[in-house]
């Protein structure tokens, strides 16, 4: 699930009825850009997407691979983007609304066994979205790390399997059998 934060000035009665293919398209294209989705882990081409008004805050909600998406945005309101692939747009402001490709990556990483981070609220992942919110489209360090944590080697290890509603944030398992590869630059020896 994701939840939606405030209450809205205004509640929107703009209803959607379908999901844009091409905000799917470029969900999909964004977590298999990662490289780090092993290929087979879960096809997300056979994803099923509705629209339903969902109780409470929230947004939309994953189970097992059917996403469900609420009508309007828990009142404020859908953003769908025209040109998805391209975030120049934004420079730094948000759209009106809550972005629909934000919320699409999001339940698409509870597809993929992934839980929500009690941090960063910049994750993909954090439960919670705001309207006009982005910066979510692109995965962070910490859902890069939660990836790499689900899916050692490139196997689905089962320690948050299936992804459910309220599976909450998976801790890794005791060893990893794959680690990131960490560069680092500009160090002071303190030879000066």
């Amino acid at each position: 699930y994701l939840l939606s934060t405030g209450t809205p000035d205004t509640v929107s009665t703009v209803e959607i009825t379908d999901i844009d293919q091409a905000i799917i398209d470029e969900a999909i294209a964004r977590w298999q850009a990662s490289g780090l989705v092993p290929v087979g882990a879960v096809d997300l081409t056979t994803l099923t997407f509705l629209v339903d008004d969902l109780a409470g805050d929230a947004l939309a909600e994953a189970v097992g691979t059917t996403i469900t998406i609420d009508i309007t945005a828990d009142g404020f309101g859908w953003f769908i983007d025209t040109t998805p692939s391209d975030d120049s747009e934004f420079n730094g402001t948000g759209p009106a609304g809550v972005d629909l490709l934000t919320v699409v990556m999001h339940e698409i990483g509870h597809v993929l066994g992934l839980g929500h981070p009690p941090t960063p609220r910049d994750a993909t992942m954090y439960a919670e979205a705001e309207p006009g919110e982005t910066s979510k489209r692109d995965l962070d360090c910490d859902d890069r790390n939660a990836i790499v944590f689900k899916y050692p080697a490139g196997t689905p290890n089962g320690y948050c399997d299936p992804p459910a509603p309220g599976c909450g944030y998976c801790a890794p398992p005791l060893s990893l059998t794959r680690t990131a590869d960490v560069y680092v630059s500009n160090v002071d020896d303190g030879s000066d």
